[in-house]
């Protein structure tokens, strides 16, 4: 139950009922006597006519998409101020303007310049779609038509097999299955996930099995005509389901204009097994495999395993054991030694086919996990140029050129997972990372915005929007914002530390201290006990955090993460040279992000060094040059499609 109070502090305040008030027939009377109905007439068949000639010059001049709705905002607006004129001057005989409605005139007004405002502020954030592309396609999942509701594994397993080979085909740009499968039994229309995707194309359909045999329905859809493109159903039998995806991949690359080399062709073409019962087990392990929780994982290795008993040469199933390996310890904190496995699988079904995607990806995980990274952004690569729009290793493949310090290629890997990927927060977010690090601070901020308005409890984007501020040198609005979003996420890890980090910047310690005991890393807290003339419990604590991130450095790690703790667990124990030594280190593995480090309180004793500045110095040579290029290619970008180009 909602309720609603009035507050007031005025001592005399009186809610009052006139009793004089016009019945509703009275009222209608005056409306008809002042021409109320006539005036608003006018009114919105000038403002539909207006609208409709505004989108016929935007069509023809290709005028900016922000104009439309402008004018709709304004026109909307304005139907206020056309029942204003109505009731005060639609009488017979002049009639003076009165005060009131002078001031009812100035809050319309007032409300068309913020809706406006609003409007073009929206319109200055990243599209969670990219822009229409004829050659751009969404596959919705199939819907399960067979009387066992057991097998919407087998129906969504059709919907990732057919999307998967459709993404093979790099002429085209192929939404990801984590994004199409939020449209499972959606009632939006095909329009509407169009515009949402920012797709050209809609493929949807139908699965049933049953008996031996399978029957699937597709159909192409036009997004924007909601025409059909193409349409075909396959009643076969179900050891043909392999050459049915195969030719439904074909014929949408027909439909949609798409060129498909002879190598993409021949991927196509090559069935992923010849036993049956070892598909239908290896499409179950890989629907529990999505899920991404600790039983079912266990649930999907059991199934791989159980196919590859059946096949033995089933390359993909392979790939689904390095998967689920690698995710025991990314997600469920299993042996580092499961990585070792996750690698051994990945081998085995490159062995057997050298063109698929998947095992290279569970490669790259591995890599990435040993902190790998060179190893990593070659296996990520290859698997990107098996499958151009294969979203998990484009994400991951601009998650390494981002910790490599390679923010221009980041960029351009991220933007392009963006576009497969549109509906998930955490791509708009690494975007943000990137373009902070590269000092577009308030591009970055609107790739923040972007990723919280599709995912409004996604708080690692919140954070660094704070962070932005703290950089900045606004400790004022640093602080609160920060105090907003305790109070909106209490105990959430991301904001207790960030949190933290403003206290700390602040010199406010003992705050900062209780935000840490929520997460934060040792070597803030023992910097606030050395603050605290704690000397010897913070050495502690230091030597203990030392010695375990060396024992990570022997691993052979080529993440900054661990370099440039050493260097600020070493500076505050006031060993300068070990500290610049570590932080060089830090530097050239990638740790890029000049401004944080510049103010970063436990470098303080570092900041008078010649070789601080110097270092520093050549950082910023370094996020300056990427910064140019990838302004050059923003420049670039925009001319070609002014000129209508793609």
């Amino acid at each position: 139950m909602m309720m609603l109070h009035i507050v007031t502090d005025m001592p005399n305040f009186h809610c009052t009922f006139n009793p004089s008030m016009p019945s509703p027939k009275q009222f209608l009377r005056e409306l008809k006597l002042r021409n109320v109905r006539k005036t608003m007439t006018i009114y919105v068949s000038s403002a539909l006519t207006t609208i409709g000639v505004v989108r016929l010059f935007m069509e023809v001049y290709g005028l900016p998409a922000v104009i439309f709705p402008i004018i709709v905002s304004v026109l909307t607006c304005g139907v206020g101020s056309a029942l204003l004129v109505g009731w005060h001057h639609g009488a017979q005989g002049p009639q003076k303007i009165q005060k009131k409605e002078i001031a009812l005139h100035s809050v319309i007004l007032l409300a068309a310049v913020v809706l406006v405002v609003n409007v073009v502020e929206r319109s200055r954030l990243p599209r969670l779609a990219a822009a229409r592309e004829g050659k751009s396609i969404a596959v919705l999942p199939f819907k399960n038509m067979s009387d066992n509701k057991e097998d919407e594994y087998f129906s969504d397993g059709m919907t990732e097999d057919i999307l998967t080979q459709i993404s093979k085909i790099s002429d085209l740009r192929v939404v990801s299955r984590t994004s199409v499968m939020k449209y499972k039994d959606t009632h939006k229309s095909i329009r509407e996930i169009g515009d949402e995707l920012g797709v050209a194309a809609i493929l949807e359909g139908s699965v049933r099995r049953a008996n031996g045999r399978v029957r699937i329905v597709g159909q192409l859809i036009d997004a924007i005509s909601d025409e059909h493109l193409w349409a075909e159903t396959y009643d076969r039998e179900l050891r043909d389901v392999f050459a049915i995806q195969s030719e439904v991949a074909q014929q949408i690359a027909n439909a949609l204009k798409a060129q498909l080399s002879t190598a993409e062709r021949e991927r196509i073409d090559k069935k992923a097994t010849e036993n049956l019962e070892a598909y239908t087990l290896y499409l179950k392990g890989r629907d529990l495999y999505n899920h991404y929780k600790k039983e079912d994982n266990e649930s999907a290795i059991s199934f791989f395993r159980e196919a590859l008993a059946l096949d033995p040469s089933f390359a993909l199933a392979y790939a689904g054991l390095g998967d689920a390996f690698g995710q025991r310890v990314e997600r469920f904190h299993f042996e580092r030694l499961w990585l070792d496995s996750a690698l051994a699988m990945a081998d085995n079904a490159i062995a057997l086919d050298p063109n698929i995607a998947e095992p290279y990806k569970a490669r790259g995980v591995a890599y990435f996990r040993m902190g790998k990274f060179q190893r990593a952004l070659a296996e990520y690569g290859k698997a990107v140029e098996i499958n151009p729009n294969y979203g998990p290793a484009l994400a991951n493949l601009g998650s390494i050129y981002w910790y490599k310090g390679r923010y221009d290629e980041a960029l351009r890997v991220m933007k392009r997972n963006v576009q497969v990927n549109p509906t998930r927060a955490s791509g708009y977010h690494s975007i943000g990372l990137v373009l902070h690090g590269l000092t577009l601070d308030s591009a970055a901020e609107r790739w923040f915005a972007a990723a919280l308005r599709l995912q409004p409890d996604f708080t690692p984007a919140e954070a660094y929007r704070v962070k932005l501020h703290l950089t900045l040198g606004n400790m004022d609005s640093a602080k609160a914002a920060i105090d907003t979003l305790v109070r909106k996420f209490p105990g959430d890890r991301f904001i207790m530390v960030t949190a933290g980090d403003v206290h700390l910047f602040a010199g406010n310690l003992a705050q900062a201290a209780a935000y840490y005991d929520s997460g934060g890393t040792v070597a803030e807290k023992a910097f606030i006990l050395v603050k605290e003339g704690r000397q010897n419990e913070a050495d502690r604590i230091i030597n203990k955090n030392i010695a375990e991130n060396m024992t990570q450095v022997e691993t052979g790690t080529e993440e900054f993460t661990s370099y440039y703790e050493l260097a600020r667990l070493f500076a505050t124990q006031g060993e300068e040279e070990n500290a610049l030594r570590w932080l060089r280190k830090a530097i050239d593995a990638g740790w890029l992000y000049v401004r944080w480090t510049r103010l970063d309180p436990l470098l303080e004793n570092l900041r008078a060094e010649p070789g601080f500045i110097a270092m520093l110095s050549d950082a910023d040579t370094r996020v300056s040059t990427m910064r140019m290029r990838v302004e050059a290619e923003e420049r670039a970008r925009a001319v070609e499609l002014e000129s209508g180009g793609r």
